[in-house]
């Protein structure tokens, strides 16, 4: 394995990034701090028919079990 640095690994042309870009993406960066529990709950609110589709999916329970 041969070790190169970063900048050996991509040319300027390669990843055509602007500093706004850089900027743009530090802006939108999720946040160490943050709670998972509440981004799962922000993200569940945001679909509040995925439960009930999931309680009223049909289920194989009542057939024999078979191999594929």
């Amino acid at each position: 394995m041969i070790s190169k640095r970063p900048s050996d690994l991509f040319g300027d042309e390669d990843l055509p990034t602007t500093g706004e870009d850089v900027q743009a993406q530090r802006a939108h960066r999720p946040s160490a701090d943050s709670d998972w529990l509440d981004q799962l709950a922000t993200l569940a609110a945001q679909v509040p028919q995925a439960g009930m589709a999931l309680r009223q999916r049909r289920t194989f329970a009542a057939f024999p079990p078979f191999e594929l």
